[in-house]
Formats: structure tokens, sequence, C-alpha cells
């Protein structure tokens, strides 16, 4: 059972999440219910303190729940805790204690399984980094190549020439993205979860 836990800062600061955050936050949660259903095993749970807790269809789904939250609730900062557990009672217990040792100043994830896993999170952390510095259109043409079977049905759709898709992928470094998103999926799905 894999749960993520997601707090919405304003752009004011480390305060608790203010009332358009939490709204803005659960707004996001509800547009990814309707473009990415398969990768939630059921409705968001709004915590008292302002945070949700979203529960994973699969582990290796968390990195495209976290980059499409982080993009729906643009320009809040986001930060996120995962947790791997056998029982879904823990695992949302341990996203939310995550989610409150995560300093956003420090880093913007989380990774709890059987102790916290640094090196999954700060690469996790990296790809979201990534992501966040892609402009639109980067973002546009990645979301389409992956749906797509070809670049060149993708720069039919944008009227644009395939070159002018592969040199906005090259930009982005979608390769090395693509690459890590697998190594990160890849580790999530592991067998390493939290027992009682």
């Amino acid at each position: 059972m894999a749960v993520l836990a997601v707090r919405a800062w304003g752009t004011e600061g480390r305060e608790r999440s203010d009332i358009t955050a939490v709204e803005q936050l659960r707004d996001a949660a509800a547009a990814l219910t309707g473009s990415h259903p398969q990768a939630l095993a059921g409705p968001s749970e709004p915590t008292p303190d302002g945070a949700l807790l979203l529960s994973l269809a699969s582990p290796s789904e968390a990195l495209n729940v976290i980059l499409a939250i982080s993009d729906l609730a643009r320009p809040l900062r986001t930060t996120f805790a995962i947790a791997l557990a056998q029982e879904p009672e823990m695992s949302g217990a341990a996203a939310l204690s995550a989610l409150e040792a995560t300093d956003p100043r420090d880093a913007r994830i989380l990774v709890h399984r059987a102790g916290n896993d640094f090196i999954l999170a700060s690469l996790i952390d990296l790809v979201l980094l990534a992501f966040d510095s892609m402009t639109k259109r980067q973002r546009q043409i990645i979301a389409l190549v992956e749906d797509s079977d070809t670049q060149q049905q993708v720069a039919a759709h944008l009227n644009i020439s395939r070159q002018a898709v592969s040199q906005s992928l090259a930009a982005a470094h979608w390769p090395h993205l693509r690459r890590a998103s697998a190594a990160i999926a890849a580790s999530l799905n592991e067998g390493s979860v939290i027992s009682n």
C-alpha cells in the first residue's frame, strides 16, 4: 500500500497552509482524479491541518502523481511524503508523520519505508526540480510524447516540425528524466515496506 501526503504552502513562507492554498490543493487533487484515474486507489482525504492523503493504486504511480499535483497547484509550493506499508492505516499515519518532518526549505520529498529513504527522495526531488524548470510548452510536449507512438504524431498535433519536438525534448533533458523516472518506479515497487 502506498500513500502520498501532500501539503501546499503559500508563496509567503513556511506557515501552515492558508485557506486559499488548501482549496487550490483540493482542486488540484480533483483535477488529478479526472486526468489520471488509474493512479489513485480512492478519493483524497483532507486532514484537519490542511494536508491531503492520496491512496495510490501502485507505488510506481507516486512520481506521476507528484508531478501532476505540483503542476496543477502552481504557483504554490508543495511538499510531499510517500509512505509504503502493508496496512493502509499505517501508511497514512507514516505519510503524515513524514510530511510534518519535511521542511520545504530543505527538501520537498520524503520517502518512508522501514525508515527514511533519502537517496530515493533526493532523486524524486531532482526530477521535480527539473520539471519545475521546464517551460509550459516543454511539459506539454512531454505529456503528448508519453501518450503518442511517435514524435511525428506530436509534431502534427501541435503543427510544428518533428525536429522542433526533438529539440524541445532535448532541452528539457527528457531522455535522462525518463530513465530517472523508470528507476524511481522500480525502486518504489520493491517489496521493502513498513512492517508491524
